[in-house]
């Protein structure tokens, strides 16, 4: 007679090897000091690409993380396209007019891209004395060049969406935030803010 029972939708059986189970914490939203250690690109097998920014926390130096920011396929074949030709409902049903205008830029200069500059630019960097890019990797190597180093703010989140179940309650890096943020307490209030631990 078999006596081992299969464990709901874990695919693992009770067997001499199972011990008590505990629920796992909820992972609680951070938010952390830090710099921006390096800008790189990323070409996923979906045929998405991504400027990915890696990040190191000044609170909890053992935390760093890396920040996607997802970019039109166009605009990485060609950053000097014109957006309005970019597609409004593209063969994923994406807005890919929309993924340019919160990521690259927009005419209130709010977009993702926009703020890390004006973060860089408060810090004395500048991109004088460097050639204009031409392409996709010239563009994230500007980027590099002006990024690295500079402090700003960073969140993680927990990844509700991924697949695989044992992701969905890690935290991962979700958003880039000028630094002085943390002077307004009203400000990431679902976050634990890591420097005031």
């Amino acid at each position: 007679m078999n006596t081992e029972e299969t464990t709901a939708g874990t695919g693992l059986v009770d067997d001499i090897l199972s011990t008590p189970t505990l629920k796992l914490p909820p992972a609680t939203p951070e938010a952390h000091q830090g710099k921006i250690d390096g800008v790189t690109s990323e070409t996923f097998d979906s045929g998405a690409v991504a400027i990915q920014f890696a990040v190191t926390s000044s609170n909890v130096p053992t935390v760093s993380d890396k920040i996607s920011l997802f970019v039109p396929k166009a605009f990485a074949e060609d950053i000097h396209i014109d957006p309005t030709t970019l597609p409004t409902n593209d063969e994923n049903g994406k807005n890919q007019q929309q993924n340019y205008a919160i990521g690259i830029a927009n005419t209130d200069h709010t977009a993702t891209l926009e703020e890390l500059r004006r973060i860089a630019y408060e810090q004395g960097r500048t991109t004088e004395g460097l050639e204009a890019p031409q392409t996709f990797d010239d563009f994230v190597s500007v980027l590099n060049h002006l990024l690295v180093g500079v402090d700003v703010v960073f969140t993680r989140r927990p990844n509700t969406k991924a697949e695989d179940p044992r992701f969905r309650n890690r935290l991962q890096g979700s958003a880039i935030l000028n630094p002085n943020v943390v002077n307004n307490p009203k400000a990431l209030k679902k976050y634990t803010k890591l420097w005031e631990q």
